[in-house]
């Protein structure tokens, strides 16, 4: 996109030179097309040309847009869902509790005690928790609160995303061990919804692996990853050089 001020950023999967936008640029496409189509909606949270979701910087100020473009809306559910995407958006970069509490708050407007969504809500909490100093382990009791409710209520992806984050935080806590079945789990959970959240999945069992000492078996998910992701992402993705990275940590001398 040109006429942006500031830095170009990567947060697709678009290669080449189309993959770097200024992200002023791109929300301004979003916010004047904003309305309560589901194709409107879309424009904040993936690319139109790669098809992709945005991540790093780019989901940020996307989300944030979006939350300035429907917080007014007459439409409870575009508000919601827009109070989610900038919290689920800004919890690792800058865990602000205060705002997210109240971002947190305004999606459950108007939802019943047993509603799905209140499960998740614990969900992107102890997310957000597990990303501030001191506070995985209270992140980890969301968690456990949340699983068995998430099982009875929640579709099969909400189930995925829940076991998959589970391995996460207890990989943060240092618990690697009771880590590795819970993401085995993912994996297989994810492959039953699309081939991103399988990777994504695979990446967490991968390290849990690896945390855990089981070394070949990390090693065998990551090099076929890294070639998943150069191809579809390119070499040098974010994504694509975190897995590097962690192959470069367990294995110095590959």
């Amino acid at each position: 996109l040109e006429g942006g001020d500031g830095l170009l950023s990567q947060g697709c999967g678009c290669r080449g030179t189309s993959g770097f936008v200024h992200p002023e640029c791109l929300a301004s496409m979003a916010s004047s097309t904003a309305g309560d189509s589901v194709e409107a909606y879309k424009r904040f949270r993936v690319c139109h040309t790669c098809g992709r979701k945005f991540s790093g910087i780019l989901s940020v100020v996307m989300a944030r847009t979006c939350w300035r473009s429907y917080r007014l809306s007459d439409n409870e559910g575009s508000r919601r869902d827009a109070a989610r995407r900038v919290a689920v958006a800004i919890q690792c970069r800058s865990p602000d509790l205060a705002a997210l509490e109240y971002l947190y708050a305004e999606e459950l407007t108007g939802l019943s005690d047993n509603h799905p969504r209140r499960i998740m809500n614990l969900v992107h909490r102890a997310n957000t928790l597990s990303y501030s100093e001191g506070r995985v382990h209270e992140a980890l009791d969301l968690l456990q609160r949340a699983y068995p409710e998430a099982k009875l209520r929640c579709d099969e992806a909400d189930i995925a995303h829940v076991v998959d984050m589970t391995a996460s935080v207890l990989l943060k806590a240092g618990r690697a061990e009771e880590a590795v079945p819970i993401a085995a789990e993912a994996v297989q959970r994810a492959g039953r919804i699309s081939e991103e959240r399988l990777h994504l999945a695979k990446e967490t069992y991968a390290m849990a692996l690896a945390s855990s000492g089981r070394l070949e078996e990390a090693r065998a998910i990551w090099e076929p990853e890294v070639g998943y992701l150069e191809r579809v992402y390119g070499a040098t993705h974010v994504r694509t050089n975190l897995v590097k990275r962690a192959m470069a940590y367990f294995f110095p001398s590959a």
